[in-house]
């Protein structure tokens, strides 16, 4: 048996440091002793990124991969384990195969055309979600009250709007959502009022586009509320990556802009730095 020198629970935490700043190192580590690989192992599932294109600086897999992890781990390990997702396009019994697995998942990014049955999201402590609008609503705003994955839900950004007769509805439906405090969408003038006068509990909205044209409803709602932010969309995934290694995502950074308006520090719509990749460890 290897030993460090070091007491048990700091060469854990180093260990266990090392593999969070760094995942694709975690494969390396387990093979150090028995007990590293029991404290790092875990942590090579926490986050999953389930698609052809890979993510630089996080493990990738294909679905036949992930089969092979389902059948080789038990249903605990998973659920204890995993935490962030990133699905691909891949077809609607896959996405199911996959969470009905992964039980822990906080973070569930459905990139492209991928799409999460609610069914499956019902038992989820989804804290974070990235998916298409049908995905989670029916513009219900009874329906949102009775999905219990929206209990924890805090931050949720959609890749395609309602329509604009629906703004109202849509409105009444986030406003359902007991602990939604950030929202991103794509332009959609007609539904910024709605959504900032009836979520009175968001803290941030935020809309994504890729002009540059400041449009009349964007200047005019950043100067109203201090919670309406403009964006331009940078690097999706990429971004995603780093809110779980970093925390330095877009969502960070609209909470910024809002606490510098909130003190004077900043009027009206704003040009945002990108990240600063600075690791949390």
């Amino acid at each position: 048996m290897v030993h460090s020198g070091l007491p048990l629970e700091l060469e854990r935490d180093v260990f266990k440091l090392a593999a969070l700043a760094r995942p694709l190192s975690i494969p390396i580590l387990i093979r150090v002793a028995w007990r590293v690989k029991q404290w790092v192992e875990p942590l090579l599932y926490r986050t999953l990124v389930i698609e052809d294109s890979p993510i630089d600086g996080i493990p990738c897999c294909d679905m036949d991969t992930f089969r092979r992890i389902a059948e080789t781990k038990s249903p605990d390990f998973l659920a204890d384990a995993v935490r962030n997702v990133m699905i691909g396009s891949w077809h609607h019994n896959h996405l199911q195969i996959i969470l009905s697995v992964c039980l822990g998942i906080q973070s569930l990014f459905c990139s492209g055309a991928a799409y999460a049955p609610p069914a499956a999201l019902e038992i989820l402590p989804l804290r974070h979600l990235y998916c298409k609008l049908h995905s989670v609503f029916s513009l219900s705003a009874d329906d949102a009250c009775t999905r219990r994955f929206f209990a924890h839900l805090t931050h949720l950004r959609l890749y395609n709007n309602p329509e604009r007769e629906d703004a109202a509805r849509f409105a009444a439906t986030l406003a359902q959502i007991p602990n939604l405090s950030h929202f991103a969408m794509r332009p959609l003038p007609a539904a910024y009022g709605q959504i900032l006068d009836a979520c009175t509990h968001l803290r941030v909205l935020v809309v994504l586009t890729t002009s540059m044209q400041v449009l009349r409803a964007e200047e005019h709602w950043a100067l109203v509320d201090v919670r309406f932010v403009q964006m331009s969309p940078w690097r999706y995934k990429m971004d995603w990556k780093l809110g779980i290694l970093t925390g330095d995502d877009f969502w960070a950074r609209a909470d910024a802009i809002v606490a510098n308006r909130i003190c004077g520090e900043v009027k009206g719509l704003f040009s945002f730095p990108g990240p600063t990749c600075k690791i949390r460890i």
